[in-house]
C-alpha cells in the first residue's frame, strides 16, 4: 500500500498543472454566485455524452444514464462547461479564471489561466473555436471581456463588453451574442464575429438587461427583457418585436431558427421567426430556464419546483418535480436527453420518456486528471500547446482521498495572464 501511494504522489506531481493567476480576494464581488453549491451542465448535441462542473472543483464527464466516463476534481469552483456536438472536445472555465480543454477520453490537452472573474465558456459544434465570458477582476465592472480561443490553446482576440451577464454562441462558431448594461442604462444587445463587434443594438428600456439565444447558423437571433420580446437576423436587423404578457426570465431559439421562445413569470410562449404566436402554456410560477431542440419539436422549461417537457404544439408530455432551483438547463438536438444543474452539488439526467438518475457529485469517484504528454497517440489532430505560465517552483501540493479518489491542489508561484 505505502509503495502504491508513492507511485501516485510521483505521478501526480509530474502533471505540468498552472493555478489561477487570480486570488479569492479578486473576485469576491461575484461571490454569491457560487452560494448553495450550483452545477453546471452541458449535453452534446449528438446526446452521447454529458458533462458538469461543480463549484466543488469537479469537472466530469457522463454516459446519458448516469455512469461516469471520467471524473477530475481541480481546487477551483467549475463556472462553465461546454462540448462539442460530438462530444469529442470538452471545455471548463472556472470562477477564478482557469480554462481547462479536454478530449472525450477526458485526457487534459491544455490549460491556461488569467482570463477573469466567474468565467463561463462556449465551444462551436465541431470544438474548434471557442469562446470565454469572463467579469473584470478589477471590480469594474465596465471591464468584462469576452475571449475568441481556437482549439489549440490560442487566444484569438479580447473584447471588452461592459457588464455582460448572459451569451450565447452559434454551433457554426461564426457569431457570439451577448447582452451588455453598458453606462447610464444604455443595455444593449451585443453580437461578435472573427472582427469583432459585427452590431450593437441599444435596447429601448433603460436598466432592464436583456438575456440572449441564437440559432446554429447565427441566422436568428433573440433578446428577451422583463417586458418584451426581440427577434433579429444575424446581421442586426430587427424582426420582429413583442410586449410579453408577464415579466420575462429566459429565452431560446430552436436550432433551425424557426422559432423563439420566452419563459415569463406564468407561461412559456413560442413564437415562430415571422412573430406570430404558436402557442402559450400556462406555469404555476417563473420559467427560470428554458431549452429547445433543433427542430423546435421539443421544449424543456423549468420552475422553482418542477421542470417541463413539451411537445411543438405546447402540450405537456411529463413533467419532474425538481428539489432545488435549476442552475443550468441543457438538451440534445432531438430533445432525447436533458439535465438539469441544481444547488447542493447535483445534477439529474432525463430522457425523453421522464425517466430520471438524479447524482450528487460528492458520491462520485474521482481520478488523477490524465494529459496529453500521458497519452500522446490520442487526438494528433490537434497539436500540444504548452501551459504558458512563468516558470515557478512549487508551492504546495496536497493530496487527500475524496470519496475513494484523488483530490489534487497544487500552487505554483509566478503569472502570466491574458
Amino acid at each position: 500500500m505505502e509503495t502504491r501511494t508513492l507511485v501516485i504522489l510521483i505521478f501526480l506531481l509530474s502533471i505540468p498543472f498552472t493555478t489561477s493567476a487570480l486570488t479569492p480576494s479578486t473576485c469576491d464581488a461575484y461571490s454569491v454566485t457560487l452560494n448553495g453549491n450550483p452545477v453546471t451542465t452541458a449535453v452534446s448535441g449528438s446526446g452521447n455524452i454529458v458533462v458538469i462542473g461543480g463549484t466543488n472543483g469537479m469537472i466530469g464527464s457522463f454516459t446519458p444514464e448516469g455512469s461516469p466516463r471520467w471524473v477530475y476534481r481541480i481546487s477551483d469552483p467549475v463556472t462553465g462547461i461546454t462540448t462539442s456536438d460530438d462530444g469529442r472536445f470538452i471545455a471548463a472555465t472556472t470562477f477564478y479564471g482557469d480554462l481547462f480543454y479536454f478530449d472525450e477520453k477526458g485526457v487534459l490537452l491544455w490549460n491556461r489561466y488569467g482570463f477573469g472573474c466567474n468565467s463561463k465558456v462556449a465551444l462551436s459544434g465541431d470544438g474548434k473555436d471557442g469562446y470565454v465570458f469572463s467579469r473584470s477582476p478589477t471590480r469594474d465592472f465596465t471591464g468584462n471581456t469576452v475571449f475568441h480561443f481556437f482549439s489549440n490553446g490560442s487566444v484569438l482576440s479580447r473584447l471588452p463588453i461592459p457588464a455582460l451577464t448572459s451569451y450565447a454562441l452559434s454551433t457554426d462558431g461564426r457569431v457570439a451574442v451577448v447582452n451588455s448594461w453598458g453606462t447610464q442604462g444604455r443595455n444593449s444587445v451585443v453580437a461578435i464575429d472573427d472582427d469583432g463587434i459585427r452590431w450593437q443594438k441599444i435596447r429601448p428600456n433603460p436598466w432592464r438587461v436583456p438575456l440572449v439565444a441564437v440559432s446554429d447558423d447565427g441566422n436568428t437571433i433573440a433578446a428577451v427583457e422583463p417586458g418584451q420580446l426581440t427577434a433579429f437576423s444575424g446581421h442586426g436587423r430587427e424582426l420582429w418585436n413583442t410586449t410579453t404578457k408577464y415579466l420575462a426570465r429566459s429565452v431560446a431559439v430552436s436550432g433551425d431558427g424557426q422559432y423563439i421562445l420566452a419563459g415569463t413569470q406564468y407561461q412559456v410562449v413560442n413564437y415562430n421567426r415571422s412573430g406570430s404566436l404558436v402557442w402559450e402554456y400556462p406555469l404555476p410560477d417563473y420559467a427560470g430556464r428554458i431549452e429547445a431542440s433543433q427542430d423546435g419539436s421539443t421544449i424543456v422549461a423549468t420552475t422553482m419546483q418542477t421542470l417541463y417537457y413539451l411537445d411543438r404544439n405546447g402540450t405537456p408530455l411529463w413533467q419532474y418535480p425538481m428539489k432545488d432551483w435549476t442552475e443550468s438547463l441543457s438538451m440534445s438536438n432531438t430533445g432525447d436527453v436533458v439535465t438539469a444543474g441544481t444547488y447542493n452539488n447535483t445534477f439529474t439526467i432525463f430522457d425523453s420518456r421522464g425517466n430520471a438518475r438524479e447524482i450528487v457529485l460528492d458520491t462520485v469517484l474521482v481520478m488523477a486528471i490524465v494529459t496529453r504528454a500521458q497519452e500522446p497517440i490520442v487526438n494528433t489532430s490537434v497539436a500540444p500547446i504548452l501551459s504558458q505560465a512563468a516558470p515557478g517552483s512549487l508551492v504546495i501540493a496536497v493530496i487527500g482521498l475524496v470519496g475513494g479518489g484523488i483530490f489534487l491542489r497544487i500552487r505554483k508561484s509566478g503569472t502570466k495572464a491574458y
